[in-house]
């Protein structure tokens, strides 16, 4: 079952708001995940792997995330997407 998602490890982000620039710079792209009946969680994950997942996603957009520290994936769908 979980062959047929496109997986993305991500790291926790402690960094918010204007700070996020720098992370940018790093080669570091901010992504939040949010559910119903879930807290939003703030991650990041390198711009390329992001880029690479996105694209081949471009069908379904369903992505297998991996947050580090957590022993479950989380199935998600990239609902939006904020070029800066």
């Amino acid at each position: 079952m979980a062959d047929k998602y496109i997986k993305l490890r991500a790291t926790t982000r402690e960094v918010t708001g204007r700070q996020v620039k720098a992370l940018r710079e790093a080669g570091q792209t901010p992504i939040v995940v949010y559910g119903r009946k879930t807290e939003s969680i703030p991650l990041q994950a390198e711009t390329k792997e992001l880029i690479r997942v996105r694209a081949a996603a471009r069908g379904c957009n369903t992505i297998q995330i991996q947050p580090e520290g957590e022993s479950t994936p989380r199935i998600t769908l990239a609902k939006d997407l904020q070029r800066h």
